[in-house]
């Protein structure tokens, strides 16, 4: 079973109240009960460029009153169109972070 598929079923398990789905994102919101039920799952690249995508999701989680978090399982696990170069020229407040040990 490959890790897209094992999300997927982690999202079902653990439904958020509102899911809406952005150029191969899922944006799911909970009222801020648990991260993983508030967070992006970016499952393809899409078509929308990367930084567009990023404001829209800062946008959808701003007006629900929370932070945007992105689900990353690992960092290694970071899609492959997020290039070490794009990440490194990413401001510091959009690199990704873990805010759990792995």
């Amino acid at each position: 079973m490959d890790i897209q598929t094992i999300e997927l079923i982690s999202m079902r398990a653990w439904p958020a109240l509102e899911e809406v789905d952005y150029d191969g994102w899922r944006l799911r919101s909970a009222k801020g009960y648990t991260g993983r039920a508030n967070s992006v799952y970016p499952f393809s690249a899409g078509m929308v460029a990367l930084d567009e995508k990023i404001d829209h999701c800062e946008r959808f989680y701003a007006e629900r009153g929370l932070k945007t978090r992105f689900k990353l399982t690992a960092p290694r696990s970071l899609p492959n169109w997020i290039t070490p170069s794009k990440r490194a020229a990413t401001p510091s407040s959009r690199r990704p972070t873990c805010s759990r040990s792995i």
